[in-house]
């Protein structure tokens, strides 16, 4: 999961958008 690179382009732009908090959050859930 962590590998994919469409994942980690996704947590990095939330996390730049200041949503790191949101993106840890639906990674836990799903």
């Amino acid at each position: 999961y962590w590998n994919d690179p469409e994942v980690l382009q996704k947590l990095g732009q939330a996390m730049g958008l200041g949503a790191a908090g949101e993106a840890a959050t639906s990674a836990e859930v799903s």
